[in-house]
């Protein structure tokens, strides 16, 4: 089951209003609904990557890091690329 959250400013005319779910126990509920309330069993859950590959710990783990390195101090690369070295163009 993937969870998302729809309730972003832009849909909710810039009134956010932060919500909780209770992951095991929706899973756990929805579980004895369709087994019904005399089975013992719960459901597992391991957050995964947002592709669902991986579990997101190993995805974390392994993400690469990127070593990079700014011409300019201080100046963004899309700046940069708009400004070349000229900096002062900066508003």
């Amino acid at each position: 089951m993937r969870v998302a959250n729809i309730g972003d400013a832009f849909n909710t005319n810039n009134i956010v209003v932060p919500h909780s779910v209770d992951i095991q126990g929706l899973a756990d509920g929805l579980y004895r609904l369709v087994n019904g309330d005399s089975s013992s069993a719960t459901a597992e859950i391991t957050e995964m990557s947002i592709s669902g590959n991986m579990p997101y710990s190993e995805m974390a783990a392994t993400k690469i890091q990127w070593a990079t390195v700014d011409d300019h101090e201080g100046l963004s690369a899309f700046d940069e690329m708009n400004l070349g070295s000229d900096a002062t163009q900066l508003q």
